[in-house]
Formats: structure tokens, sequence, C-alpha cells
């Protein structure tokens, strides 16, 4: 498929996939693995990501743009920080917000 793509002939290759019986283990591939895997990592902190964003907006009734750009920016360990931090605090607003998402707290 890669191979492919880079001659623009995936529409091709679709095609002849649809009338063969093809199976792809990923993990026989140590190639495809390893982007399986990175895939499987980058969507697992973007859904971190969301979650966080959902519950600062539920508990403050908006979300500032400058700690949507920290989240969006941020590894998963720092979401995970944040979320903890976010759903410990016991009156959520604008100052323990900023508290929590301060440089130095990171």
């Amino acid at each position: 498929m890669i191979l492919a793509q880079l001659r623009r002939a995936v529409p091709i290759v679709k095609e002849e996939l649809k009338s063969m019986a093809v199976q792809i283990n990923v993990d026989e591939h140590p190639y495809l693995r390893e982007i399986a895997a990175r895939s499987e990592a980058r969507g697992e902190v973007k859904g971190k990501a969301g979650s966080l964003l959902r519950q600062i907006e539920r508990r403050l009734g908006h979300v500032p743009r400058s700690v949507a750009e920290r989240v969006h920016g941020t590894s998963s360990d720092d979401l995970d920080r944040w979320m903890d931090a976010v759903r410990d605090i016991p009156d959520l607003d604008d100052a323990a917000l900023a508290a929590i998402f301060s440089p130095s707290q990171h």
C-alpha cells in the first residue's frame, strides 16, 4: 500500500484487494507494527485530551483558549496529571484552572 501510494496506484490496489483473499497481520511485520503502535498512542492522547476538555467544560462552563492549546500540545503523562487535578479540586474556577495549567506546575 505504501508503494502503491507513492505510485498513485491506490485505487487499483484497492480493487485488486476486493477480488483477492488477502490477509495482513500487522503484528507479523515490524514496520507495520511500529506504525500501528504510534497511531494507537496518538489516538490515546487525542482521547485523553478530549476527555479533559469536556471535564473542564462541564465543571467551569467554558475552556479558555490557552488551556485548550496546552491540552492539545502535550503528552499523555501531562494529561493524566491535569485530569486528576481538575477532578480532585472541589471548586474549579478560572484561578484554580490557571494554577493547574501554570508552567511552574509542569
